[in-house]
């Protein structure tokens, strides 16, 4: 068994194991009472802001949040900055609890690898750089295209969903990874 097809296997698996569990994210995207989004960003984060992943380094990062009612597998999740490579990189092993946030980090990292993505976003209006967040299947739960939004490719300022979940995104002047939204 090749290790993409081991891959598939444990996709379905998850799917199955999880279908109908409570507290089990469905990677189907069919549960609605689990609901993994994109909540704030940094793209172009500089030593400036005082915002650094455990290396020290001032990486870009994205924050996910549990918008749900129930916990969360993010090893059920993935992230990709490509539409046609929606599993580019799987999250860690670890429950998201209902209201709770998670930061990643861009690149890598030789002291915490769980938690950096291992690509970075690109701030390039050459590109229409974006955000997936996926299933288990490569089904698209939650993207934002940013590349053509000032606001959100700005030096060391976030750009977030204020309230925490809702649908409108704003410019945060004062980042907040890890915690509650603020304009």
């Amino acid at each position: 068994m090749t290790g993409q097809t081991a891959h598939r296997v444990r996709a379905w698996c998850l799917f199955w194991l999880c279908a109908g569990v409570a507290g089990c994210a469905n990677p189907a995207g069919t549960d609605s009472k689990v609901s993994i989004i994109i909540n704030e960003f940094m793209v172009r984060n500089s030593q400036n802001s005082g915002i650094f992943d455990s290396d020290s380094t001032a990486a870009d990062w994205v924050e996910l949040y549990n918008a749900g009612h129930e916990p969360a597998i993010l090893s059920t999740f993935f992230i990709s900055d490509d539409p046609n490579r929606p599993r580019k990189f799987r999250f860690e092993d670890t429950v998201l609890a209902p209201g709770a946030y998670y930061v990643a980090w861009g690149g890598s990292s030789s002291t915490s690898p769980d938690n950096h993505i291992g690509f970075s976003f690109s701030a390039s209006r050459a590109k229409d750089e974006r955000m997936i967040v996926s299933d288990a299947l490569g089904v698209t739960v939650d993207s934002i295209s940013f590349a053509r939004i000032d606001e959100a490719c700005e030096q060391d300022k976030s750009y977030g969903r204020v309230p925490d979940g809702a649908t409108r995104w704003v410019q945060i002047a004062v980042p907040t990874p890890g915690a509650a939204n603020a304009r």
